[in-house]
């Protein structure tokens, strides 16, 4: 029989196990933005308004003003 040193080690591989826990978080924290944004997107869309810019700054009693 002979002998394969990837499968037959018995130890555990550590960096692949924390380079897949890293993977799982980009991955979910990636999805949970796109699902974020698609919703907020989807309500300003819906409201009849765009969405402001981030950096927009705008004077609080102006915005409030009818």
């Amino acid at each position: 029989m002979m002998h394969d040193p990837y499968y037959d080690s018995g130890g555990t591989h550590w960096g692949l196990l924390i380079v897949m826990i890293v993977a799982m978080l980009v991955f979910f924290s990636i999805l949970a933005w796109a699902v974020v944004a698609i919703i907020r997107l989807r309500d300003a869309h819906a409201a009849g308004g765009s969405m402001p810019a981030p950096n927009a700054s705008s004077d609080p009693l102006r915005i409030l003003d009818p």
